[in-house]
């Protein structure tokens, strides 16, 4: 193993396989602090690792503990750990034990680069790294037309590695980094800054950066070789404690078009029964309080027009419907999938259409709200009837207080309660609400 993969084999250790007395024993070993907390002992410990004079101790160190342990074996083959992927023919699939945010935009996601970990305890704060550049990307983008912009994407991903709570790891970049290719800035392509007002610091939205835009200028003012450097740089005072990981991937973005059609091909739909289940725990989910409806909009709450594809989120905790190709054009840049209504997380992986609100929409293509009750019967809005998705006659028993009562005949009997036009004594304010008794 030669000299750098040993580095990238004992930092892989070192921040995914060692406890706390495995880095003790290592620190010790060359005669430094052990007292702290784990991310404390892995920064001093890579900090010896990527020092001149302690570096050839460290290895040996660390690499003796990892085999030590099991962790590592010298005979393993070079991919057995996380390491930097050898480039051939245009580009090889990276094999990493860093879980990160799937994306679900892109598709043929392959890690050009393999991952660099840098820390804030690193002299320079400084990462850099070269990567080659696919023929199919490059031939896919300077092949493109202003019209129609390449399926082809180069893209930068960033984890902070030292924040291990919530996995898998979501896109999050060092404060006050910049990025640097074939000595070029393209700091302005990462993701834009928030600003918070009780804060000082602004940290960037939680995305990949497309590195397109950096391609296209770059082959405009000289020649674009097959490798490409990269470097990276960051303020250390700004980022105390953490660590990241970079990683330039290529792939093939996806349209709105083909991830609605992926989504709804899945077998993901609830049934009428189980909508009749999740409602009977929603109205009785009230704490003290016996819940007898709850009024539900037919439009999205996005933009407000008619729900064309109702579906809900496993992890959601209410039965509201939202459009889903609304709900997808809405997560194209930045893929954040969190519900709009309870913000839970609702990846197309977590969407489930809904058998119900399409039975609905089918039968009342005009009617903006209804409301639901016990055994998902409902009512339109400002009607007194009580209605029964699976029976289009109305249910005997409703209360009725109507002024006028207009029915416009269809070929067909069963589909007659889609043309009701009902007036009643009742007004309609239109908003979600909900009845207790």
């Amino acid at each position: 193993m030669n000299n750098q993969s040993s580095i990238e084999t004992c930092k892989e250790l070192i921040l995914f396989l060692f406890t706390c007395e495995d880095l003790r024993y290592c620190l010790k070993s060359l005669s430094c602090v052990t007292k702290g907390t784990k991310g404390v002992l892995q920064e001093r410990l890579i900090q010896q690792l990527e020092t001149k004079e302690t570096k050839k101790k460290a290895v040996k160190s660390i690499l003796d503990k990892g085999h030590a342990m099991g962790y590592y074996s010298s005979s393993m083959p070079k991919d057995s750990l996380r390491r930097d992927d050898e480039v051939e023919n245009g580009g090889t699939e990276s094999d990493t034990n860093i879980p990160i945010k799937k994306l679900y935009f892109h598709k043929n996601v392959k890690n050009l680069s393999g991952w660099k970990v840098v820390s804030s305890r690193d002299r320079s704060g400084l990462s850099l790294f070269t990567f080659k550049l696919p023929n199919k990307v490059r031939n896919s983008l300077f092949c493109s037309k202003d019209s129609e912009p390449s399926r082809k994407c180069l893209m930068l991903r960033c984890v902070d590695i030292s924040e291990k709570s919530d996995l898998p790891f979501d896109d999050c970049y060092p404060l006050g980094m910049r990025i640097f290719i074939n000595s070029q800035e393209f700091t302005d392509l990462l993701p834009r800054e928030i600003f918070y007002s009780n804060l000082d610091l602004k940290h960037r939205l939680n995305a990949p950066t497309n590195l397109n835009k950096a391609l296209l200028k770059l082959s405009k003012t000289s020649r674009l070789e097959d490798s490409l450097q990269m470097k990276i740089c960051f303020d250390r005072s700004l980022n105390i404690g953490s660590t990241f990981a970079f990683a330039v991937f290529s792939s093939t973005i996806k349209t709105v078009e083909e991830l609605l059609i992926e989504t709804t091909n899945k077998d993901n739909k609830r049934t009428v029964e189980e909508f009749k289940d999740d409602l009977e725990e929603c109205l009785s989910r009230k704490k003290g309080i016996i819940v007898e409806s709850i009024k539900v909009s037919l439009n999205s709450s996005i933009t407000l027009e008619k729900i064309k594809i109702p579906f809900w989120g496993r992890n959601c905790n209410h039965i509201v419907p939202e459009d889903l190709e609304t709900y997808i054009k809405i997560n194209e840049t930045t893929e954040s999938w969190l519900c709009k209504y309870c913000k839970s997380p609702c990846t197309p992986d977590d969407i489930v259409v809904d058998e119900f609100f399409i039975k609905v929409l089918q039968k009342h293509p005009n009617i903006n709200d209804i409301e639901l009750f016990p055994g998902a019967k409902y009512k339109i809005v400002g009607c007194k009837e009580m209605l029964n998705i699976d029976n289009s006659k109305v249910i005997k028993g409703g209360r009725r207080s109507y002024n006028k009562i207009e029915m416009l005949m269809s070929d067909g009997e069963e589909d007659r309660s889609s043309f009701l036009i009902l007036s009643s004594d009742e007004g309609n304010d239109g908003e979600n609400s909900e009845k207790h008794s």
